[in-house]
């Protein structure tokens, strides 16, 4: 996996540095389109991406013993990747909506301090009751639905969640299945 993932990030700064400017969906869309790509063409037409080939490993498809066709390859890599797809979706919507909750956030503290201007105690209670909750909330939440999804992720994908939904698995590149 270290292998596949120098790879992948080697051909991946080229294209990130011309396109900076991209923001968004496009930053997600991106690189899973490059994963999608390097690990359905290598699986489908070699049995092995690069990095299980440095490795002297293969996937075979347990119901044949021959390298997964197209179709699981394809499978195979949207198993493995939605985990980090979906969190990667998550953290996006998540800054959006606390820049949104950010630019509220100030408007709400410009229009107590108008209103307490003359009562420094009231205006003092009014904005640490308004940035305890709020704050706490726009500052964690992105983290902690992150933090879930990567345990989430740990839990499915790390133990081969890509093999057991398409039957498939990995094998030493010399050992025989039947």
């Amino acid at each position: 996996m270290t292998a596949d993932t120098a790879a992948l990030v080697t051909m991946f700064l080229p294209l990130a540095r011309r396109y900076r400017s991209v923001t968004g969906l496009a930053h997600i869309a991106i690189p899973a389109t490059m994963q999608m790509a390097y690990f359905t063409i290598s699986v489908g037409a070699i049995g092995r991406s690069p990095g299980q080939l440095v490795a002297g490993l293969r996937v075979v498809d347990v119901a044949t013993g021959e390298r997964p066709d197209w179709v699981k390859s394809a499978e195979r890599w949207a198993v493995w990747a939605a985990p980090g797809i979906v969190a990667r979706s998550v953290v996006l919507a998540s800054r959006r909506l606390t820049k949104k909750t950010s630019a509220a956030l100030g408007e709400e503290v410009q229009r107590i301090a108008s209103e307490f201007d003359d009562q420094p105690e009231e205006l003092h209670r009014q904005l640490l009751a308004l940035h305890s909750g709020r704050k706490a909330a726009a500052i964690w939440a992105p983290g902690a639905v992150t933090a879930g999804l990567l345990v989430i992720y740990e839990i499915t994908v790390g133990r081969g969640a890509q093999d057991r939904v398409t039957g498939t698995r990995i094998v030493r590149a010399s050992e025989r299945v039947s």
